[in-house]
């Protein structure tokens, strides 16, 4: 059987049998290594030494050089990739690459990161992506077996970076990552509620696995559960960060779950609730699951002070309304996200 009846395509790659490989113009140097070669091109002369101390310039029989590339030499055959030109025609955007999109506005497709990281760097070489977005950057990095450093000043990057890592290299990376800048008490949330209302709300939406709403109307933050026939009831959540907090912001939020048709709502108050927002919440009818087979109260009040200490809402299993990354099958060292 010819070859090309084998051959194992990813982005533009051919697997060649070693007995064959001379027959398709590839050769091996003194070491045992199988290369191909280009012309010299606008090489200085410098940068020919540098690549003659690597071995990695070849002369002919004429005395002309030209530079080796070394092929890869897998299960016995040459792994052969096309060369890549300076326009990029051949990785479809985020339009045609459904199963990666995570809802991020500007995404980029992974398979561009990795070409990128790829052409740029070696194993174990640091990337660093100061707006790392949703992440891309970081989990190409993480794939190749690079180190990596993202950065991003909205808790709403940082929060999609590490569920998306989460989902894509599963317990292998839990924990071995740092997140620098996240609130760990009381008095670290209350500076960052002192300077940024915004993203005291998207950060202690994190707490629960909540996504923000962008139109909120009365809601910050919204996920799910599944329940009878597989229909996702939702959750909205809403996240008070001043002092001034009274019963009026509970009722409001219990005619918010009525009006949304919500199955729960979640208040998330920086000070502690009153007698009477305590009383409403603890009266207010509960959301029957047939699925968990017990009763959940439709209206629940948690502290950061509470969160932060473990103590969780009464929840059945919840889903975030982000899409779940792709399983990714190996991971490098990583050392922080921020």
């Amino acid at each position: 059987m010819r070859w090309w009846h084998d051959l194992a395509l990813a982005c533009c790659e051919m697997h060649i049998p070693l007995e064959q490989a001379s027959e398709y113009g590839f050769n091996k140097d003194e070491e045992g290594r199988w290369f191909k070669t280009s012309p010299r091109g606008d090489y200085t002369d410098v940068s020919v030494k540098q690549l003659e101390a690597e071995g990695r310039i070849h002369k002919t029989r004429t005395g002309s050089i030209r530079i080796k590339y070394f092929i890869p030499v897998v299960s016995g055959h040459l792994i052969v990739k096309d060369l890549i030109g300076n326009v990029w025609k051949d990785i479809p955007d985020m339009m045609y690459a459904p199963s990666e999109y995570l809802g991020y506005p500007t995404q980029k497709p992974l398979a561009l990161l990795n070409r990128i990281i790829e052409a740029s760097s070696k194993e174990g070489d640091v990337i660093l992506d100061p707006f790392c977005g949703c992440g891309t950057a970081t989990v190409a990095a993480q794939s190749l077996n690079r180190k990596w450093l993202g950065i991003d000043v909205t808790w709403l990057a940082i929060d999609l970076v590490e569920k998306r890592l989460l989902s894509a290299f599963k317990e292998r990376v839990a924990s071995r990552y740092e997140v620098r800048g996240r609130p760990v008490d009381m008095r670290s949330a209350k500076a960052l509620a002192d300077m940024s209302k915004k993203e005291f709300e998207t950060w202690a939406l994190t707490l629960v696995g909540a996504a923000p709403r962008e139109h909120d109307n009365g809601v910050d933050g919204i996920f799910g559960f599944v329940d009878k026939d597989k229909k996702t009831q939702t959750i909205v959540v809403q996240i008070k960060g001043g002092e001034n907090i009274n019963p009026i912001i509970v009722r409001d939020l219990i005619g918010t779950v009525q009006n949304e048709g919500a199955a729960i709502g979640l208040l998330i108050t920086l000070a502690k609730p009153s007698k009477g927002m305590l009383e409403l919440a603890v009266h207010s009818p509960t959301y029957k699951s047939d699925v968990w087979g017990r009763e959940f109260p439709s209206m629940q009040i948690r502290t950061i002070e509470e969160l932060l200490a473990g103590k969780a809402f009464d929840l059945p299993p919840t889903q975030s309304p982000l899409r779940n990354a792709q399983v990714v099958k190996e991971a490098a060292e990583v050392k922080r996200l921020l």
